[in-house]
């Protein structure tokens, strides 16, 4: 899996706009829906976006996250984070939910490790414990097709151009995407190129049904973040909910 060991520092600043809010607050109503608690296990919890937010919202959250700089950037954000690959984790203790979110499913690009990691996910989860992640979504990713991309991010001392290279490897269902940043200090002038490779998997709703399935879960919904509507080829990621089986 891809460790951010490199823009690790920048991450904050190239997500500043996504709307973490608007995607907790998703997450937050199936879980109220389904299996309310405030027991809350992330998996790929980066530096702690999510986290932050969940807290507010009085959950008891743990990150897991395999990138040693993002995970002690959440720490001194006052976060509860370990430093593990979440394939492998193994709690100590048993939590009511899961969530992992923007995509980390996504960097699960073996069925095996896709197998092992729900394996302890099982594991890990009280009776009847609810997974909800997105991931990208195969029908749409075949029917837009990924583009090379350039955007530019900007902040009182940074200014950072990121241009992504995407590759599509149809018989492992993945994407490569490498991306290239161009950070520039607006104080200082000082330069900085880096180079980053991302291998992102995408799934169909019934690869995702056949996984849990087979791993002691039930797929409960997929729809798109946000706007909760049905998938479509429009629909770059979905928004998985899925369940611990009551009976096992």
């Amino acid at each position: 899996m891809t460790t951010f060991n490199k823009i690790y520092k920048y991450y904050d600043l190239i997500y500043k706009d996504k709307d973490y809010i608007a995607e907790s607050d998703h997450v937050d109503s199936i879980i109220k829906k389904y299996n309310p608690s405030i027991s809350l296990l992330e998996y790929g919890s980066g530096t702690g976006k999510y986290s932050e937010i969940f807290k507010s919202k009085n959950y008891k959250i743990k990150g897991v996250e395999i990138s040693d700089e993002m995970h002690r950037i959440a720490l001194n954000k006052g976060l509860n984070s370990v430093n593990h690959d979440m394939t492998t984790f193994k709690s100590d203790k048993k939590f009511d939910n899961a969530i992992s979110m923007f995509h980390v499913f996504s960097y699960l690009n073996s069925n095996n490790d896709i197998n092992i990691f729900f394996k302890n996910l099982y594991n890990n989860l009280n009776k009847n414990g609810l997974f909800i992640f997105d991931a990208w979504y195969t029908p749409s990713v075949l029917h837009l097709k990924p583009t090379s991309r350039k955007k530019n991010y900007k902040d009182n001392q940074l200014t950072i151009e990121r241009t992504s290279y995407p590759e599509i490897i149809n018989p492992n269902n993945s994407v490569n995407v490498k991306f290239e940043f161009n950070i520039k200090d607006n104080i200082t002038g000082d330069t900085e190129n880096i180079t980053e490779t991302h291998l992102m998997r995408h799934f169909s709703i019934s690869e995702i049904e056949e996984f849990s399935v087979n791993n002691g879960f039930k797929l409960i919904d997929s729809c798109e973040l946000i706007t909760k509507k049905s998938p479509s080829n429009d629909t770059w990621s979905l928004l998985h909910t899925i369940q611990k089986k009551w009976f096992t």
